[in-house]
């Protein structure tokens, strides 16, 4: 029974994800953590815009990178990217780490701030976090750091390739060239 529940899920979040919904349902096994919802939500708003594979890894690591310096530079458990303010008192991890996702997110995928607002409100009710928290401002001006860090980085250049043509006799003669070189 359970195995069919999380085919159903599986099923459910891919038809979500191609009809243009985040969802929030973290993969089967993995602990219960605000880092690992909005990691799904993460996947799934890439995969609702229909990015390519090489901007989509782009934007994961943004968002991973602001999540890990806004929770790391409240928990000092490991080293930050690149974090350049301090948090408040007594700073929420989990309000950081959400204000640090949704912030990163709403910057890189504009045009889904409907759906990324709707999985905000889940999680903060789901966490009993509020956007007043002062930990989750500090979390949303970390990605906001994080993000103007990439901002001049060449991602966005276009970059034209072309392939020089030989002729089959010349490819022949070059590989016969390169087989008794050695």
């Amino acid at each position: 029974m359970e195995t069919m529940l999380r085919k159903v899920v599986h099923v459910a979040g891919v038809l979500a994800a191609t009809a243009g919904f985040a969802i929030s349902v973290p993969a089967p096994g993995f602990a219960e953590s605000i880092v690992v919802d909005w990691n799904a939500i993460a996947v799934s708003t890439a995969l609702a815009t229909g990015q390519g594979p090489v901007p989509q890894t782009r934007s994961m690591a943004i968002v991973a990178v602001a999540v890990n310096d806004a929770v790391n530079a409240i928990s000092r458990r490991y080293p930050t990217y690149d974090v350049m303010a301090s948090p408040p008192a007594a700073a929420s991890v989990d309000a950081a780490a959400a204000g640090a996702a949704y912030r990163a997110l709403t910057i890189l995928y504009p045009s889904q701030s409907g759906a990324l607002d709707a999985a905000l409100a889940v999680s903060l009710l789901k966490y009993g976090i509020g956007v007043a928290d002062p930990a989750f401002g500090f979390g949303e001006s970390v990605a906001e750091q994080v993000v103007g860090l990439r901002s001049n980085d060449g991602a966005a250049l276009a970059i034209s390739f072309s392939v020089r043509r030989q002729s089959p006799d010349r490819r022949r003669s070059s590989y016969a060239r390169s087989c008794t070189a050695r």
